[in-house]
């Protein structure tokens, strides 16, 4: 097993984790070349499935902790954006079912929105949404705030694993109102957590700490 610890600067786009890279060509990224082997037809692709991780410790129910994450999430929400693909349809109606049901879409009870995207920074982050019939992709930015637990799970890679992403936030020793942000990937024999710090408490400088297990 092998065990690193380093630093690794943090690009604007942020921790990225994505669905369906072909779903991003234009709305959140310039597709790249090396990435479109990996493209489906939109219909064929498994969204990201999110849900609340309960911690081991204490009484709650999965159900109490799931619902008091949501809430919290809900009431965390900064704004709304949208990217309307080509097509003359009129897509109003469904940008406002997006925002007037955002807590049940965050839940994963309106299937026909797909998580397509998650953008992890240092304070918010951004999910990206996309609805295929009238096509419209919707992006959900979320501020980081204390005590969220949530788990990312994507389909299974052609090694056999499925990759799970564990989003933490803990409070910060010295400021209440913002959080400590660290991200824990699990790909198979490998295992990382990259907490997010700033140089300098730059705003403009952040960069990753990242510990790694390989070889598990």
């Amino acid at each position: 097993m092998r065990h690193r610890i380093y630093q690794e600067d943090l690009l604007e786009q942020g921790f990225h984790i994505m669905g369906n890279p072909c779903c991003l060509t234009g709305a959140v990224i310039g597709l790249d070349e090396m990435l479109r082997p990996f493209c489906v037809d939109d219909e064929d692709y498994e969204p990201i499935k999110m849900t609340p991780h309960k911690p081991r410790w204490g009484t709650i129910s999965e159900n109490e902790y799931a619902n008091r994450i949501y809430n919290m999430m809900r009431e965390a929400v900064i704004g709304f954006e949208s990217f309307e693909h080509d097509g003359t349809d009129d897509r109003s109606l469904t940008r406002k079912e997006f925002c007037d049901n955002i807590e049940q879409i965050l839940r994963g009870s309106m299937p026909s929105w797909k998580l397509i995207d998650v953008e992890i920074h240092a304070e918010v982050m951004i999910l990206t949404y996309q609805h295929d019939s009238p096509k419209l992709t919707m992006y959900v930015e979320i501020k980081l705030i204390p005590e969220l637990t949530i788990a990312f799970d994507m389909k299974p890679t052609s090694l056999g694993f499925s990759p799970r992403y564990l989003l933490k936030t803990t409070y910060k020793s010295t400021e209440n109102d913002t959080a400590n942000v660290a991200v824990y990937e699990f790909l198979g024999h490998t295992q990382r957590k990259s907490t997010f710090s700033r140089r300098n408490n730059d705003p403009d400088s952040v960069y990753l700490e990242v510990e790694e297990l390989c070889n598990i």
